[in-house]
């Protein structure tokens, strides 16, 4: 079922006609499990929307599969004679039946993880061996091959930024991966910020223009909301984080980025 606000732009958006279903958890996973995705895709929840009027709507959704796996997947609905829905038919008859679902009648597309339209680089998230290559890529000097090698995704904004916990042996890594070129580069000028003083910052372990890649040291820790309010401990750690601010807000700038206004026509193009 709909919410009544969802109903109302449903009703409004008669040229995307995949807007129910992508709007309803339960539809969706319903359309996911008789297209063989799975025993049951019903437990879907949604955390990222991006809504173009007239023109397209994405919904990012996790979920869990019956081996307890956490599922990642987005579903984007388009008008019925979009563009987007050739070049997905190009992507699904390259073999990537388990990792795309088009819905012609719809206009819909599904893509799963690490399947994402933007971030190329993601697929070497599919196997060890591609991970270990992409690691070679960012210029991490990784564990041989024996060691063992798994990753967690910490946040996922499908076309825009996937960022991961890569563990190989004893070693482990933060990687954030980006869609376009301003977003790395914002990000590869705000890695050079050094510590020092009250801040703590995570050492760079790699860097990829061309797979417009980062990645760091993994930095052991917990976040300040997990921490138990009014504890002596936490306590100490607001006061902590309050003096790395300071200490961040009083420096120059290394490397000052100047507007881009092209960066967001591009975006808002996509």
């Amino acid at each position: 079922m709909l919410c009544p606000s969802d109903a109302e732009l449903v009703a409004r958006e008669e040229e995307l006609p995949g807007l129910a279903t992508l709007l309803s958890p339960q539809a969706l996973g319903s359309l996911l499990t008789a297209r063989g995705w799975g025993e049951d895709m019903t437990a879907l929840r949604a955390y990222y929307t991006r809504y173009k009027p007239g023109t397209s709507c994405l919904v990012a959704y996790r979920g869990v599969a019956v081996d307890g796996q956490p599922v990642w997947l987005y579903a984007v609905a388009h008008r019925r004679e979009a563009v987007k829905l050739s070049k997905a038919r190009n992507l699904y008859q390259q073999g990537l039946h388990d990792s795309l679902l088009i819905a012609h009648e719809l206009g819909l597309i599904v893509y799963r993880f690490p399947l994402d339209r933007r971030l190329l680089w993601m697929e070497a998230l599919r196997s060890p061996e591609s991970c270990r290559k992409f690691l070679e890529q960012i210029r991490i000097s990784a564990p041989g091959a024996g060691a063992a090698l798994n990753w967690t995704v910490l946040r996922y904004k499908p076309e825009r930024r996937c960022v991961t916990r890569i563990n190989m042996g004893d070693r482990r890594w933060l990687v954030k991966l980006y869609a376009d070129d301003h977003a790395y580069s914002a990000a590869r000028a705000g890695s050079k910020v050094g510590a020092g003083g009250a801040l703590r910052t995570a050492e760079i372990a790699g860097w990829s223009r061309s797979a417009r890649a980062l990645a760091w040291h993994w930095a052991c820790g917990r976040p300040l909301d997990e921490l138990p309010p009014g504890d002596e401990m936490t306590l100490r750690a607001y006061g902590a984080a309050g003096a790395a601010l300071a200490d961040l807000h009083q420096r120059a700038a290394r490397t000052p980025l100047r507007y881009d206004g092209k960066a967001e026509q591009n975006a808002l193009r996509c």
